[in-house]
Formats: C-alpha cells, sequence, structure tokens
C-alpha cells in the first residue's frame, strides 16, 4: 500500500475502487439510497461522475461550496471574489468537513444573504444549524474557525509591518476588516485574545 497510487493525494486508490464499488452496488439494488460520500482519515469525500464516462473522488466541502454557488447563482446571491476572498470560502468549507461541522449563512439565501461572501459564512454543529434554520439575527453558537491563540499570532505578525504598510493598512481598512475577520473566525474580540508566548 506504501507504492498504491493516491486520488487527491489522500485516498489510496484501493478505498476509492472499495468505496465506489460499494455505491455502484446500492445504486443497482434500488432497495436502498445510494451513498455516494464517505469519510476517510477523518475527511468527508463524494464520488461523482467526470464527466467522461468515469468516475471522480472530491473533498466533500468543495461539492458543498459548488451547491451553495449554484443556488446563490441561481436566485442572484452570490459576489465577485477576488482570489483571497475565494480562499476564505473554501477555507470555511474545508475545515467544516475536516470537523465534521456546517457552514452556516449568517443571512441565509432564504432571506437575500449572499451565498459565497465569506463574511456571511460561519461554521456551526449541525444541531446548532437546524435550529437556525433561515433565522436571521439572534444569537447562535458558532464554532471559532481557529484557535484563539492562532488568531493573536496572526494579530501579532500583522502589528510587525512596516510603517508604509501599516499606513496601507489603515488606510484600505484593512485593519478593521482583518480585526471583524478574526472574530468571525474565533468568536471573540481581537482584543480579549490571549498573548502568544
Amino acid at each position: 500500500m506504501a507504492d498504491e497510487k493516491l486520488r487527491l493525494g489522500k485516498v489510496p486508490e484501493s478505498v476509492f475502487q472499495k468505496e465506489l464499488n460499494r455505491y455502484l452496488k446500492e445504486k443497482q439494488s434500488g432497495t436502498t439510497k445510494a451513498t455516494a460520500s464517505f469519510t476517510y482519515n477523518g475527511e468527508r469525500f463524494s464520488i461523482h461522475k467526470d464527466g467522461r464516462g468515469g468516475w471522480k473522488l472530491d473533498p466533500q466541502s468543495r461539492r458543498t461550496a459548488q451547491q451553495a454557488a449554484r443556488e446563490g447563482r441561481k436566485a442572484n446571491q452570490s459576489v465577485k471574489l477576488s482570489s483571497i476572498e475565494q480562499k476564505m470560502v473554501d477555507n470555511y468549507y474545508d475545515e467544516a468537513s475536516k470537523r465534521g461541522l456546517q457552514v452556516d449563512h449568517r443571512i441565509p439565501l432564504a432571506a437575500g444573504g449572499p451565498s459565497n461572501a465569506p463574511w456571511n459564512l460561519g461554521l456551526m454543529k449541525s444541531k446548532e444549524n437546524k435550529r437556525k434554520s433561515d433565522t436571521v439575527g439572534g444569537r447562535w453558537k458558532y464554532e471559532p474557525f481557529m484557535p484563539a491563540v492562532v488568531a493573536r499570532q496572526i494579530l501579532d505578525f500583522m502589528n510587525q509591518l512596516s510603517p508604509l504598510n501599516q499606513q496601507s493598512a489603515a488606510y484600505g481598512g484593512i485593519e478593521s476588516q482583518s480585526n471583524e475577520y478574526v472574530q468571525n473566525m474565533t468568536g471573540v474580540s481581537p482584543m480579549q485574545l490571549p498573548l502568544a508566548n
């Protein structure tokens, strides 16, 4: 198994083939609903056609993000993102997949919220996300994106920018955006974060 090909650099070919065969048997039997997803080493993956007559593997987080983006485009609720903003969105879905969480839209699509804006996304446990449903506002329990210590280290790094870069950041409003981003990621204000050792 050491020399075995890895799908996405993570899933051995033998595991992929086993899961694909299971899925095809379930689909063919028609007695149960075929499940095209599986967990390997704590991460969810989904199997789907590759458009060339074969099958491919994607992280479940990618499929979930693509579904949300499709829904947003249908309702004309997606916004144009920079490459950095798109990476932020991808990180939310990847982190949710790794930790068994769900990505919630703080302003739900049903209420006109954007489907892909990083500021509109948050991580929630499944039970809490079901309770929130399409509610706008309220006090809901979001899970921190990263440990508070890591967020403090990021802020410390930002404070080490040269004066010119600090002026540029302040001029562009990046400081307030980064503070808001850290608060969304950790659930606490940057001023409440513990100092890194």
